[in-house]
């Protein structure tokens, strides 16, 4: 197979010097584009414009493309998906900003655009940060691919220790239909320490159906590539 895997975060420029980001390292994406590849697979990596990158990089085995913003990140994929067309599936890992900085205003009611190559001057005591908010990139996917059959995978991360909030998360992303595969995992799982432990993630069909736990990072690689394999064998017979 050809997957295009993102991973990751944006960047939200607030002005020349400042931004607004996430948690995400890309640890994961690293690590699941170096599995797929060792497996034989075609590996693209799109990835944050600081996140971790897996050590094959060097000898040219994993194909990379680098984003930086919430635009770019969805412009890059459109393009990719629009113009190759060998790509069968999608795992979309990128933490994505709900958010865009858009205007400035100051105490005294000037109000002036986000994302400037200047530096925000320090002198008032309080600012206004007005925001956009941002469609999601996962529901467009399929559209990029222009009706092609592909694959896609979707990732949730919550930060709660309500099951009924993780429920409900989950589900608002099936309900759209936009998923083959949804994958959740919450903060309070997942390991402070750069190894595979204590990395408990869930995977879901499209209906909503659990598929599998997996307690590492290496058994959800293994895992999600099963289930991949599964829908590429129904898909390409």
């Amino acid at each position: 197979m050809k997957i295009l895997i993102t991973s990751g975060g944006t960047e939200e420029p607030l002005d020349g010097v400042r931004y607004i980001t996430n948690f995400s390292t890309g640890r994961t994406g690293a690590g699941l584009a170096e599995y797929l590849t060792a497996l034989g697979n075609d590996v693209m990596l799109l990835h944050g414009y600081h996140a971790v990158l897996p050590p094959h990089i060097q000898n040219g085995t994993i194909e990379t493309l680098r984003y930086r913003t919430f635009s770019d990140l969805d412009a890059q994929l459109q393009r990719t998906l629009e113009s190759d067309r060998d790509i069968t599936a999608v795992i979309h890992l990128a933490a994505v900003s709900d958010y865009t900085p858009e205007t400035f205003e100051t105490p005294d009611g000037k109000i002036f655009p986000a994302g400037g190559q200047g530096k925000i001057s320090s002198s008032a005591k309080t600012m206004i940060v007005h925001f956009r908010r941002n469609y999601k990139i996962l529901s467009k996917i399929r559209g990029y691919a222009q009706g092609r059959a592909i694959i896609l995978t979707g990732f949730k991360l919550t930060n709660t220790s309500d099951p009924n909030e993780k429920i409900a998360a989950i589900q608002k992303i099936l309900q759209d239909k936009t998923c083959d595969l949804l994958v959740h995992n919450d903060l309070n799982e997942i390991g402070k320490a750069s190894d595979d432990l204590h990395h408990t993630a869930a995977i879901y069909s499209a209906n909503g159906d659990p598929l599998s736990l997996t307690q590492t990072k290496q058994q959800l690689f293994e895992q999600l590539y099963t289930h991949i394999c599964h829908l590429h064998r129904r898909f390409y017979p």
